[in-house]
């Protein structure tokens, strides 16, 4: 009898990821919403520009929640890593009916066109793959380079890059890594927003959302004070910032794994497609589909 094809184990890899994906997204907009971790933030007026600048005056210890954020980065990224693999098992198993070394089966994910070709020799990863079905995958390396844009994630990194660097990492047993930045303010004061282009660039020179003591954030003409006093030279307590986790080049976090496993789930739905061309839809555990314009992937 035939191999038949499996693809529930795929399924269920990716919805747990996405169960860990949705879990990391609640857990770091919890950590903005605590009082107890944001920022306090101090202006003092630079007399020669007449703008006050925001810096920060207290920072709260993180160190717990980074490293949680990072055991659930890992959490997701090792699902959707077996996900492929996975997918690489089971169409090894249909080709060797049965009669393949599981050991040597995983997805690759490569940046040179040789690295991928010496895959399918003798005791490569998909030697025991069929050729069409290795061709199908070549499309998705990050050497053939898809045109894949994001209006959220700079600078550019291939989603299998990504998911490759961050499952490597943590399958070295090195916790992701993850900094903490400034992302939304509570600021206790009316300011004048600049009126000219070089207003913008003055207001903006030499800024930084570093998560830091002393940190300068923000440069503003302040016209007044929400509880109706005069603006002062110092503000002591002039507003609060909240902290932002997330990925080394400030990549946010639940918003980079979605991108990943919305490219993961595309690569598992060809593949099934293939085989059962039924059954190709409403699949659990796939992430919602992005609004128009936040992704586009082309293929070649």
């Amino acid at each position: 009898m035939a191999y038949q094809v499996s693809f529930d184990g795929i399924w269920a890899k990716i919805e747990w990821a996405e169960h860990h994906r949705k879990a990391l997204d609640d857990y770091i907009i919890s950590i903005q919403r605590d009082k107890t971790k944001r920022s306090t933030l101090r202006a003092d007026l630079n007399t020669k520009t007449g703008y006050h600048v925001l810096k920060v005056v207290d920072v709260a210890d993180l160190t717990f929640e980074r490293e949680r954020v990072a055991l659930l980065v890992g959490d997701v990224v090792n699902n959707l890593r077996a996900a492929l693999d996975h997918l690489v098992f089971q169409l090894a198993a249909h080709r060797m009916n049965g009669e393949h070394d599981a050991s040597r089966t995983q997805f690759p994910i490569d940046h040179k066109k040789g690295v991928f070709t010496s895959r399918s020799k003798r005791k490569g990863s998909l030697s025991q793959v069929a050729s069409k079905h290795r061709t199908m995958i070549e499309k998705y390396q990050p050497y053939k380079r898809a045109r894949i844009e994001m209006t959220w994630s700079n600078p550019f990194i291939h989603p299998l890059a990504l998911l490759q660097r961050l499952s490597n990492g943590d399958k070295h047993h090195i916790l992701t890594t993850t900094v903490a930045t400034l992302q939304s303010y509570q600021m206790l004061f009316y300011e004048m927003p600049p009126m000219t282009s070089d207003d913008m660039t003055r207001a903006g020179r030499g800024l930084d959302r570093t998560l830091e003591v002393g940190a300068n954030i923000h440069r503003a003409r302040i016209t007044g004070m929400i509880d109706g006093s005069v603006p002062k030279r110092h503000i002591d307590v002039a507003g609060y910032a909240a902290p932002f986790i997330c990925l080394e080049e400030m990549r946010p976090a639940a918003l980079n794994l979605k991108w990943i496993s919305t490219y993961v789930v595309r690569i598992i739905r060809e593949f099934e497609e293939t085989f059962y061309p039924e059954a190709v839809s409403g699949h659990r555990g796939a992430p919602e589909e992005y609004p128009p314009g936040t992704l586009v992937i082309t293929l070649g």
